[in-house]
Parts: structure tokens; sequence; C-alpha cells
């Protein structure tokens, strides 16, 4: 069984799974749950955006999020979202990172934040778009700009 919660907006949802047999002798099974919902939002860089290599760059982002966030995490990604690597972990929750901008030229890349709340769960949001990071040189080449 799955379930999307991006349609949802933000706050505590209580349902229940009920599960039956169809025997009219047999009570069916009620579950209660409770589902959290909550967002990050990447709103820098954003797309678009052209990065140079070696230089500082402020990721920005917002929280909307049911409960108290203790740290976040600042990931970015050069295949579109298909790997990450992290750049900083256990910052504070105060929508602003400075970054050092990587030497790893790539039209396709990308940035994720994870916030962290106490019990250990964790909420996290994509960069909007796919940006591009260019080499100190900032010359293009091979549809990559370096």
């Amino acid at each position: 069984m799955g379930f999307s919660s991006e349609s949802l907006a933000d706050g505590a949802y209580r349902a229940f799974l009920i599960i039956s047999n169809n025997d009219p002798d047999e009570d069916p099974l009620v579950v209660p749950v409770t589902m959290q919902v909550g967002h990050v939002f990447v709103t820098s860089p954003g797309p678009l955006d052209t990065l140079r290599a070696g230089q500082q760059e402020e990721v920005t982002w917002t929280t909307y999020l049911p409960v108290a966030v203790d740290s976040v995490s600042i990931l970015y990604s050069t295949n579109g979202g298909r790997d990450f690597t992290q750049v900083a972990h256990g910052e504070p929750n105060d929508f602003s990172f400075t970054w050092s901008v990587p030497s790893t030229p790539s039209d396709s890349c990308k940035v994720r934040v994870v916030a962290y709340y106490e019990g250990g769960g964790e909420y996290d949001g994509l960069s909007a778009g796919q940006f591009v990071i260019v080499g100190s040189s900032g010359i293009a080449v091979a549809g990559v700009r370096l």
C-alpha cells in the first residue's frame, strides 16, 4: 500500500486503516494512523542560475513543518539528482548557508536540504529546477560551461 502527501496542506492528519476478510462473524482490524505533513522549499540556487566554481554562493530555503527543526544538511548533485554529495551536516535551520561552489562543471545540478527534527525524523526539499556550475574560466565547451 502506498500514499502520497504531495497535495496535502501542511499539518497533522489522522486516518484509520481497516483490514477485513469479509467474514460477517469477524470484526475488522482497525489501525489508527497519524501522519505529519510538511515541506522544505529550496529557494536558491534557482533554475537557470549559473554558479562559478570556487565562488561563495548562498543556498537558501524555507520550511513549513509541523515540528521544530533541530538541524539541517546541505547536499548537491551534478547529475540531475541521481546522486548527492554532502557539503554540510548539523547546520542550524537559519534558512541560509554559504556554499563554496565545487569545481565540478555540469548543466544538471540540484541542491537538496534535509531538515532533521527531534526523534530522528526528517523532511527534505530539492531545488525547483536544475542550475549550472561552470569552471572558473566560464567558457562553454561541448554544452557544459567550463
